[in-house]
């Protein structure tokens, strides 16, 4: 007996190489892989993370690993850190996908739009991917986009502005983008394994509202792409509604060429071929380590150009004015990056991206941009959580180790004790990696890890 939907199993049982028994058996069986995807700006392989159970190498990225078990991530320092990314297997498909299109095309420049950003983990992968490449993180939805914010800071990148904007909003862009990923909002079927209660919103109807949403996203984004761009669409549903209909209707414009990605036999990736001859990628959890996902690329044919406006008058808010000496006690003296003094509020922006910020800020709604260094108070500076979480903080900071028990009580935001002769303010760390920023006091410390990110389980699971 199995707990998926009779009408949902009719929808896609007539799908090429479905096989329905091991499809309902795996289901059955609900036992599943997690994953993680290490931050290579952090770490370079994940023999540093010896206390988590890793057991084998996601073979279409690099940075990605299988655990044989899922530990309490809550009660990892490491993952409060930002070293790793806990992420779905499948879904890490798209690095596969970003590295492909950087050996067929060796442009200079990408400008990135992640259009349905939250919570994070393909914009992190991007941001991997195109290192100091303009990325903009979209999210329309409020209640999602702080979310986006807390893992892009955690991820430590500056080259990421967070967006909160309708797709229809994009349409002011023509052109901007020449990488564009659009995973798109759906009925979560390819999720089922890890979310047996979604089964209950299933139904036909929904799918057919979600189909219609993912034409109306893609309409109103397509413009945005310039001439010869990369346009990746994906989801992790499994209606043929939401995927091969909807990449053939893309190709039906004949703005788009698909483009094929190699893969290897061993993945057990199955690649499609649609009625407009384009080409698909699906992932069905009985023939490998990974959940349900589907995947397309396409290369744009149509003539649209995008040019940034030269140096204006604007760009002169952002100086480098008398705070920067205190600046650069704290943050590593890099030449790529200007900065912006908003009221206390001081910012590091990198220079390749200013006149592109620059014209984005006056047609989008931006939540994030470039660091938040700190805040002058006085003639002092107060560092802030993105310049700890970031790898641009100065070789001088004083740094103190915590032991396990230690960084808990400071990821819970609670009083901690160490003995230092230091006095100010200091970096805590885990096994070297920054947590957040703490005051050393002559009688006390002052614990500065932000309040809407502390732990507020009681006990380690």
């Amino acid at each position: 007996m199995s707990f998926l939907p009779n009408l949902f199993i009719e929808s896609i049982k007539n799908i090429s190489n479905f096989n329905e028994e091991a499809f309902v058996n795996i289901h059955n069986n609900q036992s599943f892989l997690t994953s993680i995807r290490i931050n290579p700006f952090k770490i370079t392989d994940a023999t540093t993370l010896n206390h988590l159970p890793i057991q084998s190498v996601v073979p279409w990225c690099a940075h990605g690993y299988y655990l044989a078990n899922r530990p309490s991530f809550t009660f990892d320092p490491c993952f409060h850190a930002g070293v790793y990314y806990v992420q779905e297997a499948s879904s890490m498909f798209i690095a596969h996908i970003a590295n492909y299109i950087k050996q067929i095309d060796n442009r200079k420049e990408w400008r990135i739009l992640d259009a349905c950003a939250a919570p994070g983990g393909k914009t992190t992968l991007l941001a991997d991917a195109f290192p100091q490449s303009l990325i903009i993180a979209n999210e329309v939805i409020a209640s999602r986009v702080n979310v986006l914010i807390d893992n892009v800071v955690k991820w430590g990148n500056p080259y990421v502005i967070v967006t909160q904007n309708d797709p229809v909003h994009f349409t002011r862009l023509n052109g901007f983008f020449n990488f564009m990923l659009v995973d798109a909002p759906c009925s979560g079927s390819g999720l089922f394994r890890k979310h047996p209660e979604a089964t209950a919103e299933w139904s036909f109807n929904n799918v057919k509202l979600c189909s219609e949403r993912q034409e109306r996203i893609l309409h109103n984004l397509i413009s945005s792409l310039t001439q010869c761009g990369y346009l990746i669409y994906s989801t992790c549903s499994y209606s043929i509604e939401e995927n091969e209909h909807i990449v053939d209707k893309l190709m039906g414009t004949n703005m788009f060429e698909s483009v094929c990605i190699p893969i290897e036999n061993s993945w057990g990736i199955e690649e499609v071929y649609t009625k407009q001859k384009a080409y698909c990628y699906r992932f069905w959890p009985y023939k490998l380590k990974g959940e349900g996902f589907f995947v397309a690329c396409f290369k744009k044919k149509t003539n649209e150009i995008f040019l940034i406006p030269p140096k204006g008058e604007e760009r002169k808010k952002f100086h480098n004015n008398v705070f920067l000496p205190i600046i650069n006690k704290w943050f590593k003296p890099i030449e790529a990056m200007v900065y912006q003094q908003h009221k206390e509020n001081i910012y590091a922006i990198p220079k390749n991206n200013m006149n592109a910020y620059l014209f984005l800020n006056k047609h989008l709604y931006i939540k994030r941009a470039g660091m938040h260094i700190g805040k002058m108070i006085k003639d002092e500076m107060i560092p802030e959580h993105d310049l700890a979480m970031s790898t641009f903080v100065a070789d001088d900071v004083v740094k103190v180790e915590f032991d396990y028990a230690t960084a808990i009580q400071f990821l819970r935001k609670e009083n901690i004790e160490v003995h230092i002769p230091h006095k100010g303010w200091a970096l805590g760390c885990y096994n070297a990696f920054p947590l957040g920023w703490m005051k050393i006091l002559p009688n006390r410390i002052n614990n500065y890890y932000p309040l809407f990110l502390k732990i507020i389980n009681k006990q380690i699971k």
